[in-house]
């Protein structure tokens, strides 16, 4: 509500008085607030009903799976976003677009050994000579030090 300016004997320019004014925005401002209030009380209940024991219970999802698998925390949240992303891939209805995500993981991967850590430096090493999928500027550089180190 806008305000309106006093003309000095409690009234506005038309004659309102500016009390029946303020009753009208307290209300209004009760009823919100009210409103408000019942709006927190009932995420508050949701969180506390619904959203803590789900957090409980991931995180003694995470616990476990890093003293069952002896792994480091960040190596599994690692893990957990490749699976999630190629998850939510497979729930798309474009089949193009998720095959484009299949892919791409399946690239950074691919020379990652059954077993092994979430490593990226190790994937991108050599594997056999027939298994080598790195670009051949990387197999350039690898055989150029392999020369050197022959000739040393």
């Amino acid at each position: 509500m806008a305000r309106r300016k006093k003309n000095g004997t409690g009234e506005d320019a038309e004659g309102t008085m500016l009390e029946h004014n303020s009753a009208a925005r307290a209300d209004y401002e009760n009823s919100k607030f009210a409103e408000w209030y019942d709006l927190d009380k009932g995420i508050d209940h949701a969180r506390e009903t619904h959203l803590r024991p789900l957090s409980a219970a991931r995180t003694k999802l995470r616990r476990d799976m890093k003293a069952d698998l002896d792994m480091h925390q960040e190596d599994i949240k690692v893990a957990y976003a490749v699976y999630k992303r190629r998850r939510e891939a497979t729930e798309w209805d474009d089949q193009g677009e998720a095959d484009k995500v299949h892919d791409s993981l399946r690239e950074l991967f691919v020379n990652l050994q059954a077993g092994g850590q979430l490593d990226f430096l190790n994937a991108i090493k050599p594997g056999d000579e027939d298994d080598d999928v790195r670009p051949e500027f990387l197999k350039d550089k690898t055989e150029s030090r392999k020369e050197e180190a022959a000739q040393a």
